[in-house]
């Protein structure tokens, strides 16, 4: 049981191997503007498929990136986008490419275990490693806002991955996990 347990922890993320892989777009949405166009999207985490919404400005690139991390909604209400399609779409019209991962068991995505955020920090690592198959991006210049529980998946990414340069957390969860469990469990199936 220790050995599974470890999986989860901040060490056992730091010994994951992460997979890398491609973005694909699915389809563009029908919120296309002057600013920006937004997709439908998906693209490989640990065997599962993960969808999400990705917003690319107009114009010249190479533009930087934002993560979009939502926060907690009842799976059989989510859509992809839910909780950061306002400040996605504040940030696509100044200039950032934004991705809002829907992370694993969450809209069209695969369904995945992910105990203590565990499952959705490795999502968004593996979008990060996403990064360089978008052209417009500039894969060295990677930003990260979570709101909510999205708040506590980023801040273990920000433990974990260096290439994140600026982070923003909007109502996030509490840093102490204990509390986190009490209150919410330990995570989904």
């Amino acid at each position: 049981i220790e050995e599974s347990i470890f999986l989860f922890t901040i060490d056992g993320l730091r010994q994951h191997e992460y997979q890398s892989g491609d973005i694909h777009i699915r389809e563009t949405l029908d919120d296309e503007n002057e600013f920006y166009t937004s997709y439908l999207i998906d693209y490989p985490s640990d065997g599962l498929t993960i969808t999400g919404v990705m917003q690319i400005p107009k114009g010249g690139g190479p533009f930087p990136v934002i993560v979009m991390n939502h926060g907690f909604f009842s799976r059989s209400v989510y859509n992809s986008g839910d909780g950061t399609d306002r400040s996605s779409a504040y940030l696509a019209q100044h200039g950032y490419i934004t991705l809002a991962p829907d992370y694993r068991s969450w809209g069209d995505s695969d369904i995945g275990a992910s105990f203590f955020y565990s499952g959705l920090v490795i999502d968004v690592i593996n979008l990060i490693n996403a990064i360089p198959s978008i052209p417009e991006a500039d894969p060295e210049r990677v930003g990260i806002w979570g709101h909510s529980m999205g708040g506590g998946v980023t801040l273990k990414v920000l433990t974990l991955d260096p290439r994140v340069k600026a982070a923003v957390l909007y109502s996030s969860v509490s840093a102490d996990f204990a509390d986190i469990i009490e209150r919410w469990g330990p995570g989904c199936l």
